[in-house]
């Protein structure tokens, strides 16, 4: 494997990585929003 492939290979790791811990980061900022509006509304009621 040369240099030049590995470095491709390396970039497009990082590339998926950072994608699985953006979607990662969305879905427990997701679930936060939904417990916090479960906690609101059941004040509410």
């Amino acid at each position: 494997m040369s240099y030049c492939t590995l470095q491709i290979y390396l970039t497009e790791l990082f590339k998926k990585f950072n994608y699985y811990m953006q979607a990662k980061i969305n879905f427990l900022i997701y679930i936060l929003e939904l417990k916090t509006d479960i906690k609101i509304q059941s004040k509410n009621n």
